[in-house]
């Protein structure tokens, strides 16, 4: 393998939170080391934006992955009582408006690490985390979308010519425009279209609440898709855009992560006392912990389990579990 299957889950953890951290990073300024390396300029929500929430879904995404580790299995009744952190599961949701917190989808990450193998399962699995969510339409095309492209990426078979159709297949017939805006954006990667153009294809509007959360979603795919190998450049060109960067960036995150991996991320961003904000958030106390809790995931994929493990003295607890096509 390219890179080891541990370091590809820790990328996609490490991906998705500092794609946050980034998009609410105002303060820094334009350095090569840093990830000010924009003045990065987050506009704020209108008034009928819910910003309230929008560190949860982190913290939800952690718990998903921690049922996961300590059950062996997605259960649905165990993730339904993660989502009641937040007052109302489907707030925010909304086709027309930045009220659609696309920030909801980090939250089905542990299923596409989880179940990365097996096809069926990742898609039966995803759909159940739509459900949970509010069951909305371009909601389930975002989870679909990104969790296939990180199965992809984990089995080493995320090309950048066949990805879009791959995806498209994977997410079948829906009612949502996000197959068409992936195609087009096929189309600008195939003309090397700078990110200018994009925003202009999909009327991309930087203050603007009206921008769609299907050209937001395939926006993100494109911040991945044209630096393909570079996570540093990808996420810092994803937090370029105004009002939404703090939507897009995370999924490219987590994208760019899931595909270089955690060797491809930069030691520095790892590690900036400014972010402890969004770690709290997130669940966390310090780094290290998020690193544990993705190698806890590892461990209850493989089915291995070691009372000496760093991860039984984090208190997680995992179970022997079966996962798919490992040799016994």
């Amino acid at each position: 393998m390219r890179y080891s299957l541990a370091s590809r889950f820790r990328g996609t953890f490490i991906g998705a939170y500092l794609g946050e951290c980034f998009a609410f990073d105002k303060e820094k300024s334009p350095s090569g080391s840093t990830p000010g390396l924009f003045n990065i300029d987050i506009h704020s929500f209108s008034s009928n934006c819910d910003t309230n929430h929008i560190d949860d879904w982190g913290k939800i995404t952690v718990l998903n992955a921690q049922s996961l580790i300590t059950l062996g299995k997605f259960d649905l009744d165990a993730w339904e009582k993660n989502l009641q952190i937040i007052q109302t599961p489907s707030e925010g949701i909304s086709e027309g408006s930045c009220q659609y917190n696309l920030q909801a989808i980090l939250t089905a990450i542990p299923v596409a690490l989880f179940f990365h193998e097996n096809s069926i399962k990742l898609r039966q699995n995803l759909l159940y985390v739509v459900k949970i969510l509010g069951d909305e339409p371009i909601l389930q095309d975002g989870v679909l979308a990104v969790g296939y492209a990180i199965a992809l990426a984990l089995t080493e078979k995320l090309h950048p010519q066949t990805l879009i159709p791959q995806i498209i297949s994977f997410m079948g017939e829906n009612p949502t425009p996000l197959s068409e805006n992936l195609l087009k954006v096929n189309e600008l990667l195939s003309e090397n279209a700078g990110l200018e153009r994009v925003r202009g294809s999909f009327d991309y509007q930087t203050k603007s609440t009206q921008t769609k959360p299907a050209d937001l979603i395939a926006i993100a795919f494109y911040c991945f898709l044209a630096t393909l190998e570079d996570f540093r450049l990808g996420v810092l060109r994803s937090t370029q855009l105004g009002l939404y960067g703090q939507q897009i960036a995370p999924i490219t995150g987590a994208l760019s992560g899931a595909y270089n991996s955690m060797v491809s991320i930069p030691v520095t961003w790892q590690f900036q006392p400014e972010y402890k904000k969004t770690l709290f958030k997130w669940g966390f106390t310090n780094f290290s912990q998020m690193l544990e809790l993705s190698d806890a995931l590892v461990v209850a994929w493989s089915g291995v389990y070691s009372q000496s493990s760093d991860i039984t003295a984090a208190g997680l607890e995992v179970p022997t579990v079966a996962a798919p096509r490992v040799i016994r």
